[in-house]
């Protein structure tokens, strides 16, 4: 069975866009019981270091890039719903 958790990351400084906001509450009012998972800097920097790819492309600000490699990282790990922001 697939865990009921919804990842996603959010990398950089910038905070989150309306629209995005507007997603997270909409997944909380819908799916009650499912856990809401950000990502962020601080949570991905150790997987972030174990890659030179995502290392590399990290420090040049390559959030996307970096977010391909950290998707596949975390649903290896563990199975989960995945959702792109």
């Amino acid at each position: 069975m697939i865990p009921k958790k919804i990842h996603y990351i959010w990398l950089g400084n910038k905070p989150l866009d309306k629209v995005s906001w507007q997603c997270i509450e909409s997944w909380r009012k819908i799916l009650p019981d499912y856990e809401i998972i950000c990502w962020s800097d601080e949570e991905c920097l150790e997987m972030i270091e174990k890659n030179a790819y995502a290392k590399e492309a990290y420090e040049r600000r390559k959030y996307a890039f970096v977010s391909d490699y950290l998707r596949l990282y975390i649903l290896f790990s563990g199975g989960y719903i995945w959702t792109q922001m």
